[in-house]
């Protein structure tokens, strides 16, 4: 488990750099609009509204009210009177702070973006409880079946069902920082999917007497 850990972090980290260096805030800023859109066509108004109330909230907790966003400034960008009392930082600010501005401006909206995701995630979780529940009891009494007959339990399927769930669960994941449109729906899918994995690797279970 140790090496798909460090694989997920890795991929995450490319993503934050990739947006850091690369993407556009307005970008970051038109693909949280058409997933609000989105949201809005399937689930309705109501819903889009309080996935952005969280959103918000959430933001403004660790970003705004934090420091965070007015450390990254003084860390990044000296006042004007830092740029005053250096050599050359007035004119060398003209191009470079601005940019730097840019990139911190982009960070910060992708925060916004993970945040409105992780609250789409949230409303969904109760409903993949309720399915993942009877798709363990399910693959578990598929495996009970097995252990008192001469049923096949299949360490390939086993191996590969749990391969699969954690590669659908990473894609979850790294959806919340992916930066291009995530279909709302998109996410119920995995998980429902993620479910059905799970069933049969509990159900593929080495028989034990």
């Amino acid at each position: 488990m140790k090496q798909p850990l460090w694989v997920l972090v890795l991929i995450l980290c490319i993503e934050i750099m990739v947006v850091l260096v690369f993407i556009p805030g307005n970008m970051t800023e038109n693909i949280i609009q058409k997933e609000a859109a989105m949201i809005d066509s399937t689930m309705g108004v109501e819903t889009r509204n309080m996935i952005h109330l969280k959103a918000q909230n959430w933001y403004r907790k660790s970003v705004i009210d934090s420091g965070f966003y007015e450390w990254l400034h003084h860390l990044f960008i000296p006042t004007p009177e830092q740029r005053d009392k250096g050599h050359g930082m007035k004119d060398f600010g003209k191009g470079y702070f601005a940019w730097i501005e840019t990139r911190i401006e982009a960070l910060t909206t992708v925060f916004y973006q993970f945040f409105t995701r992780v609250a789409l995630f949230t409303i969904w979780m109760p409903y993949m409880l309720i399915m993942l529940l009877p798709a363990m009891y399910d693959g578990y009494m598929t495996w009970r079946i097995k252990c008192t007959n001469f049923d096949y339990v299949s360490p390939v399927l086993h191996q590969a069902s749990n391969r699969g769930a954690i590669l659908l669960a990473f894609i979850v994941i790294i959806s919340f920082f992916f930066p291009f449109v995530v279909p709302p729906l998109l996410m119920p899918i995995l998980m429902i999917l993620m479910c059905i994995l799970i069933g049969i690797g509990i159900s593929n279970l080495q028989k034990r007497f």
